[in-house]
């Protein structure tokens, strides 16, 4: 009897042993498919609204909005982009386009003032290209915009659109809030399933101190086309 459990118990290890190298290698292998598990982290250290198509080189001053975005929208994956430089970027076309679920923008490093009072330290500026949109957050979950004064744009200052759900505009942290004014509309959502996005905290249709008024020229937040269960507060 003592011979048969000898042998049983070393094949039980040795199952056990097999199963964990299994395990270790399907944990692996899903870590490498998924480009990084844990998302990458960019900043941004150029005003400029370009992007030269080549990798992330950290502190180099050519990390534009428009690049970090892009590098986010290549790496699945929940990605962050910050802000080393505070001043106006005056947008060009296309809009910034978000459409990797998890990506955060968050300027609030660049917030001027004492808070809950000052204002943005990063402006997006549409009015000097005559820009049509400023971010579009499209087909893309749990994304944040955080931090900036959107202004000045011909149609959206943020647009949410196709199927987009669960993104976050604003907060309620320091430096969070967002002012979008001076744009056709301030927040457009609209589409079939582009549900329970949250604007909150914002300034929408003030001056950058919301001390007065400076409007969006047809509406402050906008929700057409079927979307649903959308909050502003």
């Amino acid at each position: 009897m003592s011979i048969i459990f000898s042998k049983y118990s070393n094949s039980k290890k040795e199952i056990a042993s097999e199963l964990s190298l299994i395990f270790m290698y399907l944990v692996i292998f899903c870590f490498v498919a998924s480009g990084n598990a844990f998302g990458n982290s960019y900043v941004v250290d150029s005003l400029e609204d370009t992007d030269d198509n080549g990798a992330y080189i950290e502190d180099n001053s050519t990390n534009t909005l428009r690049k970090c975005i892009r590098l986010a929208n290549d790496n699945a994956g929940s990605d962050t982009i910050t802000f080393n430089i505070s001043g106006i970027i005056n947008a060009v076309s296309p809009p910034l386009e978000i459409t990797d679920s998890g990506t955060i923008i968050d300027a609030s490093s660049q917030w001027s003032g004492i808070w809950p009072n000052g204002t943005p330290g990063v402006t997006l500026n549409g009015n000097i290209n005559m820009v049509t949109n400023g971010f579009v957050i499209q087909s893309a979950c749990d994304c944040a915009i955080s931090g900036l004064f959107i202004t000045y744009f011909r149609d959206s200052g943020i647009s949410i659109v196709d199927g987009s759900q669960n993104n976050i505009i604003g907060g309620a942290s320091t430096g969070s809030r967002n002012v979008i004014s001076g744009n056709n509309f301030g927040v457009f959502i609209a589409g079939i399933n582009t549900n329970n996005n949250h604007v909150k905290g914002n300034y929408i249709g003030t001056n950058a101190t919301g001390t007065s008024a400076l409007g969006n020229a047809d509406t402050g937040v906008c929700i057409d086309g079927g979307a649903q269960g959308n909050v502003i507060v």
